[in-house]
């Protein structure tokens, strides 16, 4: 992942720019980009600072946070499908929660029963530790 330039690199890019060294050289002279250069003179034009922003890279949020609540809901309703455990928990899709429930170590059983009335109305997913 790139990381920030840091903010004593961006103060003497911009002091050779200030003491009149052409931007051109300075990128060429710092192996930095014109763009990176002309984002921070805006910068400090607009805040005074040139620090680069802490904890930009945080990622999406992830749905279920606790495991171990997900371990007791999923203890408390195995005999559920993945649809139906996704309701129950509630802003979830059935496919997040075969997710979820895949990476604390539950396993579908793609038949409840082997018998011809249960395969003619479908095959349903019960979760199982």
């Amino acid at each position: 992942m790139a990381m920030a330039y840091s903010e004593d690199l961006r103060k003497a890019a911009l002091s050779l720019i200030d003491s009149g060294k052409e931007l051109e050289d300075v990128a060429v002279l710092l192996k930095i980009s014109r763009a990176s250069l002309f984002l921070w003179m805006k910068l400090r034009r607009e805040t005074g600072s040139v620090a680069p922003k802490k904890d930009w890279r945080k990622g999406h949020g992830h749905k279920i946070s606790d495991l171990e609540k997900l371990k007791k809901f999923a203890d408390q309703n195995q005999g559920l499908t993945a649809v139906e455990m996704a309701e129950k928990w509630g802003g979830l899709t059935p496919k997040t929660m075969r997710k979820w429930l895949g990476r604390i170590g539950y396993t579908q059983k793609k038949r409840v029963m082997v018998t011809k009335n249960e395969m003619k109305k479908g095959v349903k997913h019960i979760w199982t530790r």
